[in-house]
């Protein structure tokens, strides 16, 4: 129970000081300890104008790209006989809990029907 509170603590905390929460308290960024001093609460901000919204959005779809792109670069892609070996593989472990499953379900069935008469 004490060990989830300080882990809520820590993360109220982390967020206070990333400005993601306010609670009319001032934190310093250089020491641990609360300041004394109490914020007003801020004013909401004017809506930003409709083209900026639109810019901003598609600069986040390019930085998204941008980045999956240098993502796709980094991996590092199998040969031709490892990619076939892999597909093999794949193809007789399906068949195999395939065959399981069909085996299981007559058996069940099979058992139930005894059962049952």
């Amino acid at each position: 129970m004490t060990n989830h509170r300080l882990s809520v603590i820590l993360r109220i905390d982390s967020l206070l000081r990333a400005g993601y929460l306010n609670l009319g308290v001032k934190m310093s960024a250089k020491s641990d300890k609360k300041t004394s001093k109490v914020l007003a609460p801020k004013e909401p901000k004017v809506a930003k104008t409709k083209k900026k919204r639109i810019v901003k959005a598609f600069k986040a779809i390019g930085g998204y790209f941008k980045g999956s792109w240098t993502e796709l670069k980094q991996v590092r892609w199998p040969n031709r006989r490892s990619t076939w070996g892999m597909t093999a593989a794949v193809i007789v472990f399906t068949a195999f809990f395939v065959g399981l499953i069909v085996l299981l379900d007559f058996a069940f069935s099979q058992l139930f029907n005894l059962i049952i008469k």
